[in-house]
C-alpha cells in the first residue's frame, strides 16, 4: 500500500486482512503442535500486536497520507516485532 497509491482501495484492504487471517490460521495449526513450547505464547502475542498496529495505525496513516507517522511505526516497533516473530518461528520450524 505504501509503494502503490492505486492499492489503497477496499479490495487491497480486504486482501491485507485476508492475508492476516491466513497467518492466524497457520499460527493456530502451529499451536496444536507447539502450544506448550517455550516462546509460543510470545509468538502469538507478538503477532497479535503486529496485526493490531497494522490495522489500527499503519493502514489508516497510509490512507491519510501521513508518511512520517507510518514510516516511524513501520521502521520502529513493527520492525522489532517482525524480527522477533522470525526468531520465534525459527524455534518451531527447525
Amino acid at each position: 500500500m505504501i509503494l502503490y497509491s492505486d492499492r489503497h482501495g477496499p479490495a487491497q484492504q480486504k486482501l491485507v486482512k485476508d492475508t492476516a487471517d491466513t497467518v492466524s490460521v497457520h499460527l493456530s495449526k502451529l499451536k496444536e503442535c507447539h502450544g506448550g513450547a517455550t516462546g509460543f505464547k510470545a509468538l502469538e502475542e507478538t503477532w497479535e500486536a503486529f496485526r493490531r498496529t497494522r490495522e489500527t495505525e499503519i493502514v489508516p496513516a497510509i490512507l491519510a497520507g501521513e508518511r512520517a507517522h507510518y514510516e516511524s511505526i513501520g521502521a520502529g516497533i513493527q520492525k522489532e516485532r517482525l524480527d522477533r516473530m522470525y526468531a520465534l518461528i525459527a524455534l518451531f520450524v527447525n
